[in-house]
C-alpha cells in the first residue's frame, strides 16, 4: 500500500510542478515579456524618425549635387561657346559641338550623377543610417 501511495504523491508532485511551470510562463509572458515589447515600441519610433531624417537629408543632398552638377555643365558649355566666339546661336556647329561635349543634365531629385559626385552623397547617407542604428539599437526590426 505504501508503494502505491508514493507513486500517487509522485504524480501529484509532477502535476504541481507542471502547473507551476505553466503559471510562471504565463506570468513571464504577461509581465516581463510585455514590458520588454512595450519598451521596443518607442525605440522603434525613434529609429524610424532618425532614418526618416537621414532619408530627407539624402534627398536634399542629392538634389543639391544635381543642381551643382547642372551649373557646372552649363558653365562649361558656355565657356566652350565663348571660347569659340559663337555666342548662343543654338544651330551653329560650335554650339552643337559644345552642347554635345557638355550636355545639360536631367535636373531634379532623380538626376543621374557621375560616380565621383554620387559616391559622397551615398556615403554620407550610409553613415547617417549607421549612426541611427548605433543610437537606437533596440529599435532594430
Amino acid at each position: 500500500m505504501n508503494v502505491s501511495l508514493g507513486k500517487k504523491w509522485f504524480k501529484i508532485a509532477i502535476v504541481a510542478l507542471a502547473t507551476l511551470a505553466a503559471a510562471y510562463s504565463i506570468y513571464f509572458y504577461l509581465t516581463i515579456h510585455s514590458s520588454q515589447r512595450a519598451a521596443i515600441g518607442p525605440a522603434r519610433a525613434q529609429l524610424d524618425s532618425c532614418l526618416g531624417k537621414a532619408g530627407k537629408q539624402y534627398s536634399l543632398s542629392w538634389t543639391s549635387a544635381c543642381e551643382s552638377y547642372a551649373k557646372f555643365l552649363y558653365d562649361e558649355c558656355q565657356s566652350c561657346m565663348d571660347a569659340a566666339h559663337s555666342g548662343w546661336k543654338l544651330d551653329s556647329p560650335v554650339s552643337v559641338a559644345c552642347r554635345s561635349a557638355w550636355p545639360y543634365p536631367d535636373e531634379g531629385t532623380h538626376c543621374t550623377l557621375p560616380t565621383g559626385r554620387s559616391d559622397s552623397v551615398i556615403k554620407d547617407y550610409e553613415q547617417a543610417k549607421n549612426d541611427c542604428y548605433r543610437s537606437y539599437p533596440s529599435g532594430k526590426p
